[in-house]
């Protein structure tokens, strides 16, 4: 927004999560672990999930104008072309049932991109091995895009790197960056009994080479916040 609104010419953007006690409190008090009821596995959409394997990390991205990027000759790796946020918080630790956040902000997104819906080449999910986080992020994808859900890959790099939280909004980009920059999808390890209620392409297990020109990225949990943006192949 300060980009586009011309107060800054460019922003380093910067998600960080660390390992610590109160949060690993909080959330096996929530009952959010894998392990606490089944195998200790990060497999999102595989119907053995049973919950999350904590991480951390960081991850910084550059971004600028157009024009500041092109002046100081930067090597440009994906523009962004759309975001879409929607807050709605329903109970503490519990995920909107109908996940109508999440739904808005994809439509937002999209919205905001100029894209139809048959340009999206893939879809980062946010999904992170939790029951009701997975079937509900499925169900979102699948009434924004109708029947062309089933032709877009969806995967989750979670079920490689855990769920770090605050950084997983920027491990997803930094992914899909890659994803534009090498012409392959990452895939959802650990994936081996399907599960009725997640029946997308997951990119089950092995990557994908593809070309990939647009991503959209979704990152939302239980408090409310929804989140969705679009990066696209620099032209």
């Amino acid at each position: 927004d300060f980009i586009r609104l011309g107060r800054i010419k460019a922003v380093l953007v910067g998600g960080v999560e660390s390992f610590a006690l109160i949060n690993f409190i909080g959330f096996y008090r929530l009952g959010f672990f894998a392990g606490i009821r089944g195998e200790e596995i990060s497999c999102p959409f595989d119907k053995r999930r049973n919950g999350i394997i904590l991480s951390e990390g960081a991850a910084v991205a550059l971004i600028e104008d157009e024009e500041y990027a092109k002046k100081r000759k930067a090597n440009i790796f994906a523009e962004v072309k759309g975001i879409g946020n929607y807050f709605d918080a329903y109970k503490m630790g519990k995920y909107n049932p109908e996940a109508e956040g999440l739904k808005e902000s994809m439509k937002k997104a999209v919205r905001d991109s100029g894209l139809r819906i048959r340009d999206i080449d893939y879809i980062s999910a946010s999904a992170n091995s939790v029951p009701e986080q997975d079937r509900l992020e499925t169900k979102a994808v699948k009434d924004v895009f109708g029947r062309s859900a089933y032709n877009i890959p969806v995967s989750s790099i979670k079920s490689m790197i855990g769920e770090p939280f605050s950084a997983g909004g920027l491990f997803q980009l930094a992914a899909s960056v890659g994803s534009i920059a090498k012409n392959f999808i990452p895939p959802t390890i650990n994936y081996k009994v399907k599960d009725n209620y997640c029946d997308l392409d997951y990119v089950a297990n092995k990557s994908r080479i593809a070309r990939i020109n647009n991503v959209l990225i979704n990152n939302f949990g239980p408090v409310g916040n929804n989140t969705s943006s679009i990066i696209s192949r620099y032209q």
